[in-house]
């Protein structure tokens, strides 16, 4: 399973791209309506800046991106 920190567009796309290839993917995002939250394999219902979400979001992954460049990387 990958991990998508971010739940916009891009992780849309990248949902999509996986599911065509049997990769699962989990999102973090806090907002349900967000274009890859319906689409996830797994969601984990945190603001992207959430460290503690982004921990439970690594959970079980292979690996994470994020969606955005502004994330919280000091945390990393």
């Amino acid at each position: 399973m990958i991990g998508v920190v971010g739940g916009g567009q891009l992780a849309r796309m990248l949902v999509q791209a996986a599911a065509q290839r049997d990769v699962p993917i989990a999102v973090q995002t806090s907002d349900p309506a967000d274009p890859a939250a319906g689409l996830a394999s797994r969601l984990v219902a945190a603001d992207p800046r959430d460290v503690a979400g982004t921990r439970e979001l690594v959970v079980g992954c292979d690996g994470i991106t994020f969606e955005r460049s502004e994330e919280h990387t000091s945390e990393l």
